[in-house]
């Protein structure tokens, strides 16, 4: 099992919680990803794991993309080339086209992805590697209805549909109402209508359109006295320009005591509901997770 990253990204997340899965059911599973040297995985996989470890590039974004996949292609070289592994499966760009260049040298037979969402890029680096990613593996799978289709229609691809799911014993509801209480009173929601957004500030996640949403909510309901909360956002990519974009309208609404960016978090279970401001069906799993904690959705 192939991944890009270390960090707790939704395909990251999917990679792990896949193979632990298939190591559950018997199957011998290795999972695989590019880090940082004295980088570590967010949580300590329950199945060997081995880290390709790359150094940054210093100079543009394109060029630091394809070091990037030149140092996994070649970090996985030996690894994968002693034929060991029956199924190669990568769960992003990255990893599928590193696999697919071992692939070409003869190195591994085949190569399986994952594709969770088609990102809308403008570096020219990603456009390609994403494009690549989807047309040249020998299977694609997809995690939700919507992106098969999507696929289908606008790359001629067929796709496979292995659908996400969620930890039932990670993301469940509070077991009585004074595990509630007490969840929220160390998390400071006491007194607040608790919104919670995941995935961070960036444009996939509609983090602009969430706080115009927001400040109507509080229109709406002042007596509930509403806090926006945004948890996650750890990224590969650039998003700065949105950040400055989200700080600038968070200044202009004055909204800036009731909007709290907490980062990376090892879970978020007290807010009174989840809000998903996007038409990318890539974060379906977000309501899921909602589902799974009883916990209202927007």
């Amino acid at each position: 099992m192939l991944t890009y990253s270390l960090r707790p990204r939704g395909g990251v997340v999917h990679a792990l919680e896949v193979s632990e899965a298939l190591a559950r059911r018997g199957h011998d599973v290795e999972l695989m990803a590019l880090g940082r040297p004295g980088e570590r995985f967010f949580r300590e996989p329950k199945v060997t794991a081995r880290i390709v470890r790359h150094e940054p590039l210093e100079g543009p974004f394109d060029e630091r993309i394809k070091a990037m996949v030149a140092s996994y292609r070649d970090g996985l070289s030996r690894p994968l080339g002693d034929g060991r592994f029956d199924l190669i499966h990568c769960q992003d760009c990255l990893s599928a086209n590193a696999a697919v260049e071992l692939r070409e040298l003869g190195i591994v037979p085949h190569v399986i992805r994952t594709v969770h969402h088609v990102d809308a890029f403008s570096s020219a680096s990603l456009i390609e590697c994403q494009a690549r990613s989807i047309l040249e593996p020998d299977a694609v799978l997809c995690v939700s209805q919507p992106w098969v289709e999507r696929l289908e229609r606008e790359f001629g691809v067929h796709a496979r549909l292995v659908r996400n799911g969620v930890d039932r014993m990670r993301w469940r509801p509070a077991r009585d109402a004074a595990e509630r209480e007490r969840d929220r009173a160390a998390a400071g929601f006491d007194g607040h209508l608790a919104v919670l957004g995941v995935g961070g500030i960036e444009p996939r996640k509609g983090s602009l359109t969430l706080l115009d949403a927001f400040a109507r909510l509080i229109a709406l309901l002042p007596e509930r006295n509403p806090l926006l909360v945004l948890a996650g956002g750890a990224t590969l990519f650039d998003h700065r320009h949105e950040v400055d974009l989200f700080r600038a309208r968070l200044a202009e609404l004055g909204l800036g005591e009731r909007v709290r960016v907490l980062g990376s978090l090892p879970t978020a279970s007290s807010s009174t509901s989840t809000v998903l401001p996007t038409c990318s069906p890539s974060v379906h799993h977000r309501g899921l997770r909602a589902r799974g904690a009883r916990g209202a959705r927007l």
